[in-house]
């Protein structure tokens, strides 16, 4: 996954939901963010144990919008129940948390995802920790 770009700024707070939420909007604020159709991928900066082997990836997606447009607006759910204790538990463990973007045609977008997906699947025997199970609070 050499082709991506990290946003400036990471998530690091584990105390204060208010000091998070302002660390999340940052992230989106820079330029980067707005690049529009975009695979990206949220990793943490110590690689997680899986199945097989380890990686730093937390999540691999795709938008047709930008990263900014995607996620700014969700900063205090990110904040909330069980978000924030995944989240903040990720950061204590395997600590800050970047969101990275590897521009794509939009016709691409999917097929791209899906072949990340699968050579991580491959390498792991699973799917990136919040690709298998989405926070509903």
């Amino acid at each position: 996954m050499s082709n991506f770009t990290a946003l400036p700024n990471t998530l690091s707070e584990t105390e204060s939901p208010d000091r998070y939420i302002e660390q999340f909007k940052s992230i989106f604020d820079s330029p980067e963010a707005a690049i529009q159709s975009v695979v990206y991928t949220i990793t943490a900066n110590k690689p997680i144990p899986r199945l097989v082997g380890e990686s730093n990836v937390i999540y691999i997606g795709q938008t047709k919008t930008s990263l900014k447009a995607r996620y700014r607006k969700y900063a205090r759910t990110f904040s909330l129940g069980d978000n924030w204790f995944k989240f903040t538990t990720i950061i204590q463990h395997y600590e800050d948390i970047s969101f990275n973007l590897m521009e794509v045609d939009q016709e691409a977008l999917k097929e791209t995802e899906s072949k990340l997906l699968k050579e991580y699947f491959k390498r792991h025997a699973e799917y990136p920790p919040h690709n298998n199970a989405r926070s509903s609070s």
